[in-house]
């Protein structure tokens, strides 16, 4: 018996394609007939990076950019799915939409360095 760990995407996102996504991943995983490892009954959260590693547990993407970086990279599983023109218009929208945040100043950089 296996047992596996569901978090929810953000609420943010778009729930019809990212619960595609999601069951899309599940089956490329039973296609391809990949382990998915022994339990971990340890609290990942409290251990260090290089238990982590220890264990082949990976870190998701942590910001819009990497997300989009890792999509590109590892998108071919999605192609039965979705028509490729949606997938690269995916990436391509949240490339553009990290950009355009990164260009600009967080309300919290002016309290650290404009507010007096």
């Amino acid at each position: 018996m296996k047992r596996i760990e569901f978090r929810a995407p953000d609420s943010s996102c778009n729930p019809y394609l990212a619960f595609s996504c999601i069951v899309a991943a599940g089956l490329d995983g039973i296609k391809k007939k990949i382990s998915i490892g022994d339990p971990i009954d340890e609290e990942i959260f409290k251990m260090t990076s290089k238990r982590r590693c220890q264990l082949g547990i990976k870190q998701l993407p942590t910001s819009l950019l990497h997300a989009s970086e890792a999509l590109d990279s590892d998108k071919e599983f999605l192609k039965p799915f979705f028509d490729g023109s949606v997938i690269e218009r995916l990436i391509e929208h949240s490339t553009n939409e990290s950009r355009e945040v990164t260009l600009r100043p967080h309300p919290h950089e002016f309290s650290l360095y404009a507010d007096v």
